[in-house]
């Protein structure tokens, strides 16, 4: 399946959804140039254990995590986002926490943060990020017409 993807889309969409298949069994057993594409996005899985395990098996495979996109997606709301985003986009410091960030300033105080990304972060609302396709079908019915 995974090379079926890559061929249809020729370089383009290629951010994995493991969680499809469950994430750890996915990292264990995929092909190691999967380890190339984009990134991953993180839907059912904890968000930070499934960050965690995703860049750990990025630098298992000798890959730089911070050319790589992750992508946060599953009934997040803005708390969840700024807390991921300070975990991901950046280095935690003198035993601050993702829930110390609530608003923009907070990521300019220099003793709770520093922008060194270990991953490029990126959040969706909700959990219709990549898949948003309700009433588009042109002929009004439920489902696929393929």
């Amino acid at each position: 399946m995974l090379e079926l993807w890559q061929q249809t889309y020729q370089g383009e969409l290629l951010i994995m959804l493991p969680d499809t298949f469950g994430t750890t069994q996915f990292l264990e057993n995929a092909p190691e140039w999967v380890a190339d594409w984009t990134g991953q996005r993180m839907d059912s899985k904890h968000p930070y254990t499934a960050g965690d395990e995703y860049i750990a098996w990025l630098e298992r495979l000798g890959r730089d995590p911070r050319q790589k996109r992750l992508i946060a997606s599953d009934a997040l709301d803005v708390q969840e986002i700024l807390g991921l985003h300070a975990y991901f986009g950046g280095r935690l410091r003198n035993g601050a926490t993702p829930r110390d960030f609530e608003r923009a300033s907070d990521f300019e105080d220099e003793r709770k943060w520093a922008p060194e990304r270990r991953i490029r972060f990126s959040a969706g609302w909700g959990t219709f990020l990549t898949n948003d396709f309700r009433n588009c079908n042109p002929l009004g019915t439920r489902g696929s017409t393929r």
